[in-house]
């Protein structure tokens, strides 16, 4: 039942590589487990958060992107993404996501194990995109992300996961971010589903003088997913994610949808 609880954390970085590295899963590959997802998203808003002023603007945008999770051991796992991103000013590859993500305490119950994981990555450009136009796509920025999370797993399949921690931009100025994310789901032999409500505060914002993306950002989103196995080593999945919220934001709604390929570890450790 557990080999597809991988899937969640695919969503997060989906729906988390505009502004920075996503949120990190609660759920460890095994050694030499590793994983694969190709991901198309449509992201639409209408309405902007300009500070505390919504303005009438309309901008689409699409995502391509290919992840891989690897597990090292059953304590230490690899998280990469690669994105490919255009809207109506701009088309180019994003910011590519590297994170390691360590199990350094494991309690087991009567009826769930509970998990203790923390994370450091970042993020920085891999293309020379323009970041001055209209509608950028992104700022070039490199971020660094520390996470710490709790999740129980019930045996029979339910779970709760509980995050935080923090962003620190380095370039193009420095700024620092806090947040939050709350998850509810369960894994069962063939199917996947998860909802989650995720909070975003950046400390210090930038002045409200453009449209631009994750500047002095704030916001509050909600989201869930659906996977579904086909196959041993194959799945679909399609997710949503909607800002309710926020600052120096879109107030967008999103669609993925996506293939997962995995590759099964050859021994135990």
């Amino acid at each position: 039942m557990k080999k597809f609880y991988f899937i969640g954390g695919f969503i997060f970085l989906i729906i988390g590589n505009l502004k920075a590295q996503g949120p990190i899963d609660g759920f460890m590959k095994g050694k030499n487990e590793t994983d694969f997802a190709l991901t198309y998203s449509f992201e639409k808003y209408n309405k902007y958060y300009f500070g505390d002023e919504v303005q009438d603007i309309s901008i689409t945008t699409q995502t391509a992107s290919l992840f891989v999770a690897h597990g090292f051991s059953k304590t230490l796992n690899l998280i990469a993404s690669i994105p490919f991103i255009w809207n109506d000013a701009d088309a180019n590859l994003q910011d590519a996501v590297l994170a390691l993500k360590y199990r350094g305490k494991y309690w087991q119950y009567k009826h769930g194990d509970l998990s203790k994981i923390t994370s450091f990555g970042f993020s920085f450009p891999i293309s020379n995109y323009d970041k001055d136009i209209e509608n950028p796509i992104g700022q070039r920025a490199t971020i660094f992300s520390l996470r710490q999370l709790y999740q129980y797993k019930a045996y029979g399949g339910f779970f709760v996961h509980l995050q935080s921690g923090f962003d620190f931009r380095v370039i193009p100025q420095s700024q620092i971010a806090i947040p939050l994310i709350f998850r509810l789901g369960y894994g069962g032999d063939k199917i996947f589903v998860d909802v989650w409500l995720d909070t975003f505060h950046t400390l210090s914002s930038e002045a409200d003088t453009r449209i631009s993306g994750g500047e002095g950002a704030k916001y509050v989103k909600i989201g869930g997913t659906v996977y579904y196995a086909l196959a041993p080593k194959f799945g679909v999945f399609i997710g949503g994610a909607h800002f309710m919220s926020g600052r120096n934001v879109g107030k967008a709604s999103r669609l993925n949808v996506g293939l997962v390929y995995k590759q099964f570890k050859r021994k135990d450790n």
